[in-house]
């Protein structure tokens, strides 16, 4: 996670118009994957970003996007750690830590809107 990317173009090799994910250079991008079915289909775009001006912060967002980089949502905040993630068909499931907290998101592939955001387990801080 090197948080070098400030934003993403993406090239439409249909002479359709190119666009940038964001409208500025105001984010810092650190992981950007596609999120696919068993028969290898692009769902969605998920990305972690934070504003450029947090580079030491250790939390970030995650966002959204349609399959051609369009419609960014940021769908989660102030999530430290993203413990694993799956598609089951029209969603997409999270498993994340936020602070002491290990949670769990669903969310829709559809509309991009979170179906359930609920607490798995709570850790407890060990002072020294």
């Amino acid at each position: 996670r090197g948080y070098k990317n400030r934003n993403l173009l993406f090239v439409k090799t249909d002479g359709g118009a190119s666009t940038w994910l964001f409208p500025d250079q105001s984010h810092l991008i650190s992981r950007i994957e596609r999120l696919t079915t068993s028969d290898s289909r692009t769902k969605a775009i998920y990305f972690e970003s934070r504003p450029a001006g947090e580079k030491s912060a250790s939390q970030f967002s995650l966002y959204l996007a349609k399959p051609d980089g369009t419609s960014p949502v940021e769908v989660l905040k102030n999530v430290e750690h993203v413990v694993s993630r799956w598609i089951a068909g029209d969603m997409a499931h999270f498993i994340y830590q936020s602070g002491l907290e290990i949670k769990e998101s669903r969310i829709s592939l559809k509309s991009f809107e979170v179906q359930s955001d609920g607490l798995v387990a709570k850790m407890v801080e060990i002072t020294r």
